[in-house]
């Protein structure tokens, strides 16, 4: 007996790509995933530096935006 078939394809290709914030200021992509952005605003030189590149971040996607935080309440404050 042959094992059922799966209903999903399988791509040869990349899907996706990790990358800095830095590097898709002014790009769009169909989707995109923040991760820790309360790392983002702790780990800039100064609050605002650290807005702007959240605000990067979060405004890359043009379709979905998945964030994953592990304290959500203190980078949405």
């Amino acid at each position: 007996d042959a094992p059922p078939r799966s209903r999903t394809s399988v791509v040869s290709e990349p899907r996706g790509a990790v990358v800095d914030t830095g590097q898709v200021k002014g790009l769009e992509y169909d989707g995109c995933v923040v991760l820790a952005p309360e790392l983002v605003l702790t780990e800039a030189m100064s609050k605002v530096a650290g807005l702007r590149t959240l605000y990067v971040a979060l405004t890359r996607a043009t379709q979905r935006l998945v964030v994953l935080s592990t304290e959500p309440r203190e980078w949405l404050d």
